[in-house]
């Protein structure tokens, strides 16, 4: 309640403070050729929220320049956002810095708490005085939680963090008030998206390794980000005064999108129905605006007092590109007294019938991750994946030039020694050499969630790996399936030299299986410094995440699309 109270405290000393700086109520804080600096830690680096926010903004203001500029680096704190701007260097110079700070300042733990946050302040101090000095509008990022799951014990590591982080805060509050600087609260906006999340499945995890978020994380910090800048608005003139920024949502109008979870033919359509409730005693008029996918579309409304009215968009299949997204649903009402905005989260994957056309894979298919600096080649190649109804059929070719055989009893990422050869729970790679494949095998309505902690698998997600082990002093492949799984799961099949062939017959509770595979490729038995290849996906969970993954139909193509976290 403390935190609570503070921060509406602050929130309403940064509206005074803006209202006095000369600006424009009716425009958007944006001008049509800002350069934003984004500066940050291991939450910024990915570029994903900065993505979201450009393809929103590109969609509402085709013509505008604005740039969303990356400084943010992994590991870092506030200190380094200082130096960041210094070093920066382009030909157009910067005319905007957002700082999101605070996770990495904990140092983690909650031990010497008044230095950390005295050399926090001092940090940030120094950001908003070479702002001044290079004539940046500077905006602090409410940055977010460290969170696992909806229902923590009491003393989760993650709630002792976050109450570092949660003092931190506190005092960063304070600055900004004294320094009139602005504070979009993008933790608050992640929070309310999250607790929709956990509405639908309490499981639910933006953070799976407890502080880096998800897309559908990123897409509520964008939205925020967003709404807070007046996204929707018309630009402020490049000359002129800034508009006014939107620091709290609207208490007079309200926006929402139906939620749904269909699979549609690929030249069907997709209805976006919006409705727009306006809380106050007078009527407004004016636009309401959609962008999901890069589409924009906007309708104008006349609304009286204490109403509401539902508007449906369609939004074309052949919009969609490439084989999957997740991506914010910006919605904005831009009226002649109200401007009111809010997002949730649109995802879509393409279903690829592999009945009679199997999917082919090869090794260019794979990415890699890891600190190993040589770049190595995926060993697994000329790979097919067909489904018959229950049936998976994997082939594959695995030629590894320097096998590592499995073994029991190697420690995990904690030093837990695990008792079995392949570690099927594992964040990263294994031990040894290893081609591991996963399904998800849910509902259509829970299908592509990230529903467990990175350590574990989501319930109804299905993962498998092939390994070699020594008989008789040669290398035989073998496959290892769950404990809790029938053991006669899944059956490899030795088709030639070094070609292997998968089969599992496993029950999908939806029309479609979500399908994923990583490599690992060692040189030697050992936990850290694995070389792992996986299929793409968006950074810090690529390959893992669930709304990536290949959705395998059997005769029929379509479209899986969810209007909802």
């Amino acid at each position: 309640m403390k935190m609570k109270k503070l921060w509406r405290i602050m929130i309403q000393a940064t509206l005074i403070s803006v209202a006095c700086s000369g600006m424009s109520a009716d425009t958007s804080y944006l001008r049509p050729d800002d350069q934003v600096l984004t500066c940050g830690d291991s939450i910024t680096a990915p570029g994903t929220y900065q993505k979201y926010v450009s393809e929103v903004l590109k969609a509402l203001y085709p013509d505008n320049t604005i740039s969303m500029i990356n400084l943010g680096s992994g590991g870092k704190s506030a200190e380094f956002g200082v130096s960041s701007v210094k070093l920066y260097k382009s030909e157009k110079a910067p005319s905007m810095a957002l700082f999101m700070f605070g996770v990495n300042d904990t140092g983690w733990n909650q031990s010497n708490a008044d230095a950390k946050i005295k050399t926090f302040i001092d940090s940030l101090q120094k950001g908003i005085d070479l702002a001044k000095e290079k004539q940046l509008s500077l905006i602090f990022l409410r940055e977010i939680h460290f969170s696992h799951g909806a229902n923590p014990p009491p003393d989760a590591f993650e709630l002792m963090v976050t109450g570092m982080l949660d003092k931190e805060q506190e005092a960063q509050a304070a600055l900004a008030v004294t320094n009139k600087i602005p504070i979009i609260d993008v933790r608050g906006a992640y929070q309310t998206a999250l607790e929709r999340a956990w509405a639908k499945d309490p499981a639910y995890e933006f953070t799976p390794d407890i502080i880096h978020p998800t897309p559908p994380g990123q897409a509520a910090m964008a939205g925020e980000v967003l709404r807070a800048l007046g996204a929707g608005l018309p630009l402020s003139p490049a000359d002129g005064p800034r508009g006014t920024l939107h620091l709290t949502p609207s208490t007079d109008m309200k926006l929402s999108i139906a939620d749904a979870t269909e699979i549609i033919k690929t030249d069907g359509t997709i209805p976006l129905k919006v409705t727009v409730k306006n809380l106050s005693a007078k009527e407004d008029e004016g636009t309401i605006m959609v962008v999901v996918a890069g589409q924009k579309f906007a309708k104008e409304i006349k609304l009286k007092a204490s109403s509401a009215e539902t508007v449906e968009f369609t939004l074309p299949a052949s919009a969609l590109a490439g084989r999957y997204d997740v991506t914010p649903v910006y919605m904005a009402f831009v009226g002649k007294n109200i401007f009111a905005a809010d997002s949730t989260l649109f995802f879509y994957s393409k279903i690829q019938p592999a009945e009679k056309t199997p999917i082919a894979l090869s090794a260019s298919s794979f990415v890699t991750l890891g600190p190993e600096k040589i770049v190595r080649t995926c060993p697994v190649t000329d790979i097919s994946i067909a489904r018959a109804g229950e049936l998976f059929t994997m082939d594959f070719t695995w030629n590894d030039t320097t096998p590592v055989m499995a073994q029991t009893g190697v420690k995990d990422f904690f030093g837990v020694p695990v008792p079995t050869p392949l570690n099927l729970k594992a964040r990263d790679g294994q031990p040894c050499d290893a081609v591991e494949f996963v399904l998800d095998l849910r509902s259509t309505a829970a299908i592509g969630r990230w529903t467990s902690n990175i350590d574990a698998n989501p319930a109804g997600i299905l993962r498998l790996g092939v390994y070699q082990e020594l008989v008789d002093g040669k290398p035989v492949a073998k496959v290892m399936t769950e404990p809790v799984q029938p053991a006669d799961l899944a059956v490899l099949t030795v088709l030639g030299e070094n070609k292997y062939r998968l089969t599992v017959r496993a029950k999908s509770a939806g029309q479609c299986a979500g399908f994923s595979m990583r490599v690992t490729d060692n040189t030697e038995l050992k936990t850290s410094s694995t070389q792992v290849f996986l299929l793409p996906g968006y950074p810090q969970y690529a390959g893992k995440d669930p709304m990536t993954f290949i959705q395998l139909g059997t005769n029929e193509d379509g479209i899986l699309y969810r209007i909802a976290y």
